[in-house]
């Protein structure tokens, strides 16, 4: 389940982690959803490629929201964490959130609307502009009236990608002494390093 809600040319993947009911259909980019009782517990993890510091998302409504309406969320949160492993990340997310952090907190929403496979489209409003995470938590506290809760698609879509795990490639690159070398090859080292930058920011 990668990367099907994102761009087709997205550099992170989203993968599902866990762990309650069908909620891998949040992320499988097709008209199934995330759905069960509003009196549960309802909450998922997603992981992502590689770390990311995310700033707004999208979520798109369920395919009979017009006919069964009240199913879509009324509060919610998104969360960001990073974890030793999967497990872990669960294990927190059972608890009371230890290692997560709140980055979106949603009360008495008045955006979402009884439509069917509509995006709607939310900026962090408490977002975390220090850290980048792997690990994101998305938990449902209740609906807008109906006892049962449905979701279409969770995506994120703005980003920004943590690429620190480049810097010491590139400085070890850069740091080859070439002097020796005849000429040719000292231009042909030059042009390579020049490029190492823009290939990190691409």
């Amino acid at each position: 389940v990668a990367g099907g809600v994102l761009n087709v040319n997205a550099a992170v993947s989203l993968t599902y982690v866990g762990d309650f009911n069908d909620n891998k259909n949040l992320v499988d980019g097709t008209n199934a959803k995330w759905e069960g009782g509003a009196t549960d517990d309802m909450w998922c993890i997603f992981k992502t490629s590689l770390p990311i510091q995310a700033t707004s998302y999208i979520l798109t409504t369920g395919n009979d929201n017009a006919s069964f309406t009240g199913r879509n969320w009324k509060d919610w949160t998104v969360f960001g964490g990073n974890f030793a492993n999967d497990d872990a990340a669960k294990s927190a997310a059972r608890s009371t959130e230890g290692g997560w952090v709140a980055l979106d907190v949603r009360t008495d929403d008045n955006i979402l609307e009884d439509k069917n496979t509509t995006d709607y489209e939310f900026t962090m409003n408490q977002p975390d502009t220090e850290n980048y995470y792997t690990y994101y938590l998305v938990k449902a506290t209740s609906t807008k009236g109906n006892p049962w809760m449905q979701m279409g698609e969770f995506a994120f879509k703005d980003y920004t990608i943590d690429t620190s795990a480049y810097d010491g490639v590139i400085a070890s690159a850069k740091s080859f002494d070439t002097s020796n070398a005849d000429a040719a090859l000292q231009a042909e080292y030059a042009a390579l390093v020049g490029t190492l930058d823009n290939l990190k920011a691409a």
